[in-house]
Parts: C-alpha cells; structure tokens; sequence
C-alpha cells in the first residue's frame, strides 16, 4: 500500500511513517545497548583480581574518551542518530516532549536587549515600505505559500510546524 503511494508520489500514511519509526527506534536502542553492553559483561567479573580491576578501568576510560570526543567533533550530517537523539533531549518514537520543545524555544528566544533594539529600526523599516501595502489580499495569498510548513513528531503524534516553529532536534517527516 505505502510502496505504491510513494510511486504514485504520494507521501506514506501517518501510520506506516510510525512504524517506521518504531522499528527504527527498535535499532537505535540496540545501537544503544550494544555501546553500552561492555558494562553488563564487566559485572560478571571478580573486581578482586588486578587485571580485572584495570580492564574495567580501562573500559570506563575508553567509554568517557568516545563520548568526549562525540562531543567535540560533533556535526549533525555525520554524527551517530542516537547520540543526535541524546544531544537534542528528542526520541525517534515521540519526538520532542512539549516541555523539551518549550525549552528550545526559550533558548532560542532572543534577549530583551535584542529584542529593544528591534524595535527602534522597526520604525524606519515601516515608514519606508508605506508605498507597499503588505495587507492586500494578494499578498496575504502569496506569503502564506512562501512559508513551508513540515510535518513533525511531537509527544508521539504528528503535527503541522512551520519553519519558525522548528527547533534542533524535531523528528520532521520529509
């Protein structure tokens, strides 16, 4: 059903876009488990023994360095998607909570020291454009076809986003 809707180009049905994201979800936490997996296998070791004493540490060690480094060379195109997952508070399956959502957004609200001096070349930017009535009917049409919105997965169902509503971190329908 969902192959020959994409042949037809037609874009796939919420509900198979969301079984897809379980399964994908399904293997970001394998991928998960599996990073963190050397852990489980330690706990089975005698921490009596020097060896083991020093593997475990060594283990620890190795785990932070890779996670450090994650950090520093990070770049959204080629980072792993459950490190993108953790790095943006989101989860393949829900998306961003509401709350997470609102804390993006308040971290990306601009300061009040921005947003005064906004406002004193807002004025100048008005007068200059009287000659041009941005409240035609014509125009109201057309700007609001210039403005893409995207479909995004938010506290586990998928809503309508504009490009201004979309924070790091969104799980966007393409």
């Amino acid at each position: 059903g969902g192959q020959a809707a994409a042949a037809a180009g037609c874009p796939p049905a919420p509900e198979q876009l969301l079984r897809q994201l379980r399964e994908l979800d399904r293997r970001v936490q394998a991928q998960i488990a599996e990073d963190h997996s050397f852990r489980k296998a330690n706990a089975n070791f005698t921490p009596m023994i020097d060896t083991t004493i020093l593997l475990l540490a060594a283990c620890e060690k190795l785990a932070a360095e890779k996670e450090a480094m994650a950090r520093a060379h990070f770049e959204e195109h080629t980072s792993e998607l459950s490190y993108l997952c953790r790095r943006y508070s989101t989860s393949i399956e829900v998306g961003h909570s509401e709350r997470t959502y609102q804390d993006h957004v308040l971290a990306a609200s601009p300061s009040a020291g921005a947003r005064e001096r906004r406002k004193s070349g807002t004025s100048f930017f008005a007068c200059c454009q009287r000659g041009f009535p941005p409240q035609q009917a014509w125009w109201l049409d057309n700007s609001k076809r210039l403005c893409p919105t995207f479909q995004v997965l938010r506290s586990g169902s998928i809503t309508t986003a504009s490009a201004q509503e979309l924070v790091p971190g969104d799980i966007m329908f393409l």
